[in-house]
């Protein structure tokens, strides 16, 4: 009783009494149900009966085996699903009628036989889960509604876990832990991704079809991940786990997708997937709201403002995506071969009363490629090289008639990566040993016509890397520790980067994890002026050793309890970071600071929370993140003052309810408003005719409050899948002010103000289908 009182203290007695009522007669009709058990193979005729289709599997596989028999009218995948759950079998599709079952065969060729416990799994929503090697893990294909989404987008699913957030309500702005999102390493299939978002950071750039899995590590990534110093995320696709479909279709109001899996030879399997925007021919008002987000405070706003004196604005945006996945399996043999690549286009044309005509620019891209080679000198044993590629390429062309200049600007990052890699096991032990090389090249363009005026530079670094870990798993008790003993070309040391991860099980409900790691960054983003790239990607790659930039260093370190008690899950993570070495054009100063170059670090410590509470298929929760963060530039006066990204508090909640093929989805996000820097309010303009800003961000912004909702319904139909739905985002309508910033007017005689609002009530409609 004692442990009810816990979550049940603010009911009445009689709602107690109810609830314990409930959850008796909840377990006395489970274990009636189990005592209605019956055999696979009868379970297997009726599928197979209702559905017309056919296993193929031999007589010892299913003989003695006893299953719940699923509800037909589930549908043939949910069916699937649910006996693969159960007896621990294989279901491989091999055409539209026939499926194989075999033996579930554990080949895990990171984690070779060792693997990780699910510590707290539906974590927010179905398809999310805490590992216990300190990973949340997203399985877009399982993952439930979230509130606001139209598909499984991990990028947009991530910003709901604690501590993770988007201070501009942007995908190529995410914040971990109050890091830039340049601190964050992001990988697809091995490989560093540099473009995360389309339209310009308010789709996933990453295809929702595409990815099965994805990894998220806020501290103590495993010693095979380089750099990312406030986070590593990484993309999968692995074709061992099983899909009931070979083709999967998926439109809304902004985009269209497409995915085939199908197996070329006996030993092969390849999958393509590809997306395309609408929005060339579809005006939607989901398209109209996204672009006023997005489009506000940048040059092209500039552009819109001017349409009513004499200029005729059209605006072009196209953004696409398409990538493939090949596997071989033969023998001992396996070969990997994978590519993506992803593209963002916009044009903004103005034509004057005098018939010419002026193009504004800007495109975005980014190509990756990806060979890996495994070999198994046996059970306990092999040997994984690899080799890979990420070319990222951002251009803009900017010939606004009020600036009355031309500017040609681009951004190129070339970085292409060779590893070898040993893995041994034996018993409860893990061993990796490997080598990487790396060669990162960037370049930044800058050409001004009237004025006439260019700067090109070019940067290359290269780095060799030996990486050793050791994994121990007992069933109480597991460790990892990791090692990245690095050389830079430009550096005469070596630099070491540990890391450890400690987890124990202290009962069946309670689980204390430790972490920590120290780890350099050698690329960074930086902001030389708010408008370069018509000022809606105004960040640009460079390379540390470059403009007296120093590699950037962190020290970070996590606690981590977890408790699990039937249907209710709770999670307390205190935290600790440092950064150093931080350069201020990395950090989207808009007041004094954003003319001047200072290195400095920051630090941040807090407390991440979530509650979560299941009754059936109706779960609420409750994430809260407290948080101090804090800039050190030792040459600037005051030294100390709070970080552009310091969210004090942060609340996020929902609550997802399915009814049989109705699955509906409320939550929302709460945080206290970001810092800004307010002006002198008495004399707001000095006499050099710059503002008289007062100290750093001594101001915070007006709280932040979004709530939003997603209604799914799922139509099975033999072994096909149909989802249609809607999601809308901020219900409420609320009037959010996301950035607050002052500029002199064109006279340089006045100050103005200027807010940057977050996305307004957006709604949009969804169909997903699956054969």
């Amino acid at each position: 009783m004692a442990t009810n009182r816990i979550y049940l203290l603010p009911m009445m007695r009689i709602n107690k009494l109810l609830f314990i009522t409930f959850l008796i007669a909840f377990s006395l009709t489970n274990a009636s149900a189990q005592s209605q058990n019956k055999s696979l193979k009868v379970v297997l005729e009726s599928v197979a009966k209702q559905f017309s289709v056919h296993f193929n599997y031999t007589e010892d596989l299913v003989e003695n085996k006893f299953v719940k028999p699923p509800r037909l009218n589930l549908g043939l995948h949910k069916i699937i699903d649910d006996l693969r759950q159960q007896t621990k079998l294989n279901f491989n599709k091999l055409d539209q009628t026939t499926y194989i079952i075999s033996k579930r065969i554990i080949q895990d060729n990171n984690q070779v036989n060792l693997l990780n416990e699910v510590l707290l799994s539906a974590y927010l929503t179905k398809g999310i889960s805490k590992q216990s090697d300190a990973s949340i893990v997203i399985e877009p294909k399982q993952l439930s509604v979230l509130p606001g989404l139209v598909s499984q987008d991990a990028f947009q699913a991530i910003q709901y876990l604690p501590g993770i957030s988007s201070v501009k309500q942007n995908l190529n702005n995410i914040n971990v832990r109050g890091g830039t999102h340049d601190q964050n390493a992001f990988y697809w299939q091995g490989v560093r991704l540099y473009q995360t978002s389309h339209f310009f950071g308010m789709i996933s750039s990453i295809n929702p079809l595409l990815a099965n899995k994805i990894q998220i590590y806020k501290t103590a990534a495993p010693a095979n991940y380089n750099e990312g110093v406030s986070s590593v995320i990484d993309f999968k696709h692995d074709f061992s786990k099983p899909s009931n479909y070979s083709f999967q279709s998926s439109t809304n109001f902004l985009d269209a997708s497409l995915s085939y899996q199908f197996n070329p030879s006996l030993n092969s399997k390849l999958m393509v997937a590809g997306r395309t925007s609408l929005t060339g021919f579809l005006d939607t008002p989901t398209y109209k709201e996204y672009s006023k987000k997005i489009f506000q405070s940048t040059d092209l706003n500039l552009l819109q403002q001017q349409n009513n004196i004499g200029l005729d604005i059209t605006q072009k945006l196209r953004y696409y995506d398409f990538a493939f996945n090949y596997e071989l399996v033969k023998n001992n043999f396996k070969f990997h071969l994978d590519g993506l690549i992803i593209t963002n286009q916009l044009t903004y044309e103005e034509t004057s009363t005098d018939i010419e005509t002026k193009s504004n620019e800007i495109s975005q891209s980014n190509a990756l490629l990806s060979f890996q080679v495994d070999y198994n000198f046996s059970k306990k044993h092999h040997i994984q090289a690899s080799a890979n590629l990420s070319y990222y390429n951002l251009e803009a062309e900017n010939r606004i008639t009020e600036r009355a200049q031309q500017l040609e600007q681009a951004n190129l990052v070339l970085d292409y990566n060779l590893n070898i890699t040993d893995h041994l096991s034996f018993n409860d032990w893990k061993f990796l040993s490997a080598f990487n090389y790396r060669n990162l090249g960037v370049r930044n363009n800058n050409i001004s016509i009237s004025p006439d005026a260019q700067q090109l530079t070019k940067n290359v670094l290269s780095s060799q890397a030996l990486i050793t870990e050791v994994v121990y798993k007992k069933s109480k008790f597991n460790f990892r520790l990791g090692n990245r003993l690095k050389l830079y070309s430009n550096y005469n040391q070596f630099i070491i980067e540990p890391r450890l991860h400690i987890n124990y099980k202290i009962s069946s409900t309670v689980n204390l994890m430790f972490n920590v790691e120290q780890k350099y960054q050698a690329l960074y983003q930086r902001i030389n002026l708010q408008q370069d790239f018509l000022g809606l990607e105004n960040k640009r790659w460079a390379l540390a050793d470059e403009n007296g930039q120093d590699l950037l260093q962190n020290l970070q370190t996590e606690l981590d309890l977890s408790i699990t008690k039937s249907n209710f899950q709770f999670n307390i993570k205190p935290f600790f970071k440092r950064v150093q070495q931080i350069n201020s054009k990395s950090q989207g100063f808009q007041n004094q600071l954003e003319t001047f170059q200072l290195f400095g670090n920051y630090e941040s410590f807090g407390l991440e929370s979530l509650w979560q509470y299941r009754i059936k298929e109706n779960r609420f929760w409750l994430s809260y993140t407290y948080q101090s963060n804090k800039y050190n530039f030792s040459d600037f006066n005051p030294q100390r003052f709070p970080n552009n990204y310091d969210i004090s508090h942060q609340i996020n909640f929902g609550n997802s309810i399915e009814f049989n093929q109705l699955q509906l989805a409320l939550g929302g996000t709460f945080f206290t408003g970001k810092p800004y820097t307010p002006i002198n309010s008495s004399n707001g303009i000095n006499p050099d005719g710059a503002i008289n800003f007062l100290n750093p961000n001594t101001k915070n912004l007006e709280n932040f409050l979004q709530l939003n909702f997603t209604a799914a319904y799922v139509i099975n139909y033999k072994q096909s899948n149909i989802t249609f739905g809607v999601a809308l985002l901020n219900i409420l309508g609320s009037n959010n002010n996301i950035n607050r910033y002052f500029e002199l007017n064109s006279t340089e005689s006045d100050i103005i103000q200027f807010n940057t609002k977050s996305i307004g009530f957006t709604p949009n409609l969804f169909l997903n289908i699956k054969l």
